[in-house]
């Protein structure tokens, strides 16, 4: 699987989502997770540094990637050995942390659902400058971070972010979410309405899933479905009905606090 800064174009991104949240739930699953097996690596910066990049662009990664970062330099720092590469590293990850919003207004969600739908590649190819970009605005540093900086390459023109620099490109994928999630509200109401009129005539919610899967929904049931529909039509009663009615308005509870939150 590809990391999220590997990915070059959209199907890209959407193969290593798809990977990545399912490995997450299994890892889950077994009582495993990332952010522990990271503390692990405390004394091991070189390795802390790759583990976290590998779960970019998760907010957690980023502030660990730094962190591991830091350590890098303290080390060539301690050696008396030149530790610009590093500094430059730690730039970079903030400089690419800060294209990102904590919300996607537009939207109305948490802005990680829009920084997770830009492929790294993209991202990587956003032009920026020290002198133009600065550091004030650049929350993944700290005060030591901004000294180092300061003490190389001096004090900046002015300080922005990525994404102030860069916003034509973020709106451009906030626009792709929110398609990407009225098509799921369209696929999700219509499974609603399906599931409805399966209810209509006597399915149960798994019969009706099972029908449509086959293609057979709104078509000319076989004889042995027929059958079943009739008999289960005379055995239906008033609480199953309530059962799936409380089911479907539970469902569009959610759909409401997902997309109108």
């Amino acid at each position: 699987m590809p990391t999220w800064l590997e990915t070059e174009d959209d199907e890209d991104v959407a193969r290593r989502q798809q990977i990545f949240w399912q490995d997450m739930r299994s890892s889950v699953d077994r009582g495993e997770f990332w952010a522990d097996e990271i503390k692990k690596l405390r004394h091991d910066p070189a390795s802390r540094l790759e583990l976290a990049m590998r779960n970019f662009p998760l907010p957690a990664a980023f502030r660990d990637a730094a962190i591991a970062t830091r350590a890098l330099i303290r080390a060539k720092r301690k050696a008396k050995e030149d530790w610009s590469q590093e500094l430059g590293l730690l730039y970079w990850l903030a400089a690419m942390w800060s294209f990102h919003l904590p919300r996607a207004d537009k939207a109305q969600v948490p802005g990680f659902n829009v920084m997770e739908l830009v492929p790294g590649k993209v991202l990587k190819s956003l032009e920026f400058h020290y002198e133009l970009l600065g550091y004030r605005q650049l929350t993944l540093l700290n005060k030591t971070d901004v000294a180092w900086l300061v003490e190389k390459f001096g004090e900046p023109q002015r300080h922005t972010t990525l994404n102030a620099l860069h916003r034509d490109v973020w709106d451009q994928y906030e626009n792709l979410l929110i398609s990407k999630m009225e098509e799921r509200q369209r696929r999700f109401a219509a499974e609603i309405d399906a599931l409805l009129r399966g209810q209509a005539s006597g399915f149960t919610a798994k019969e009706h899933s099972e029908a449509l899967e086959c293609g057979r929904t709104n078509t000319t049931l076989p004889r042995e479905d027929r059958k079943l529909e009739r008999s289960r039509k005379a055995s239906n009663t008033a609480g199953t009905k309530w059962k799936y009615a409380s089911l479907i308005l539970g469902a569009l509870a959610l759909v409401y606090l997902i997309f109108d939150a």
